[in-house]
């Protein structure tokens, strides 16, 4: 599934905020302490249906900003966090929309709303990749239910 969102995240970052994006290879014991220090976003979308589980992204915000320029048009010393947050959970709901319809386009994949979450859930471990946009790193997890 890990797979599926990472060539979402390629799709979706360079269509719709105008990113190249390349996966950068992380030692899982580096995660947890990659974005320290750093001023993160953070957002979950759950999914259900033959597969469940929750999908995030954390994003710094100097990252988030640029992305939120691309995709609304606007200069960056003008935008909220409301809006950046928004282009957060947008990416989000696209990538996570994307990646379902590719693991089984014959059944049903519900997806919920996607939220704003702190930074310390996000499950830094195997299912993560990290991505360098080229402005700063972001991640993306997958927790997959039992």
């Amino acid at each position: 599934m890990i797979h599926k969102v990472m060539n979402s995240i390629f799709e979706v970052m360079e269509t719709m905020f105008y990113f190249t994006v390349e996966e950068r290879n992380v030692p899982e014991s580096d995660l947890s302490v990659l974005f320290d220090g750093q001023d993160v976003r953070a957002c979950k979308v759950t999914f259900s249906g033959e597969h469940s589980g929750a999908i995030f992204l954390l994003i710094p915000k100097n990252v988030l900003v640029s992305m939120t320029e691309n995709f609304m048009g606007e200069d960056g010393a003008n935008l909220s966090d409301e809006l950046t947050d928004g282009t957060l959970k947008e990416a989000l709901n696209m990538v996570a929309g994307n990646a379902l319809t590719k693991v089984n386009e014959q059944s049903y994949m519900g997806l919920g709303i996607p939220e704003m979450v702190a930074p310390s859930l996000l499950p830094m471990n195997k299912d993560c990749v990290v991505f360098d946009t080229g402005k700063g790193l972001m991640a993306a997890c997958i927790e997959l239910e039992s």
